[in-house]
């Protein structure tokens, strides 16, 4: 079993800058509607937890589905 803890990775993703309105257009500024002044937005995600008890096999790999 690895154990990762993948806030860094997903902090480094919403920050990045896609230029879609020039300069400082983070991912997250589209994704919170403030890119484009839209009063409403969402991000999901996707994914299986598995069927252990704690989640993934260890209590530490909870933090990455906070």
């Amino acid at each position: 079993m690895q154990l990762a803890y993948l806030t860094p990775l997903f902090n480094e993703c919403l920050d990045s800058d896609t230029y879609g309105n020039g300069q400082g257009t983070t991912v997250a500024k589209i994704i919170d509607g403030s890119a484009e002044n839209h009063t409403l937005s969402g991000m999901a995600g996707v994914s299986n937890i598995g069927s252990d008890i704690n989640w993934m096999g260890h209590p530490f790999a909870q933090a990455n589905w906070y």
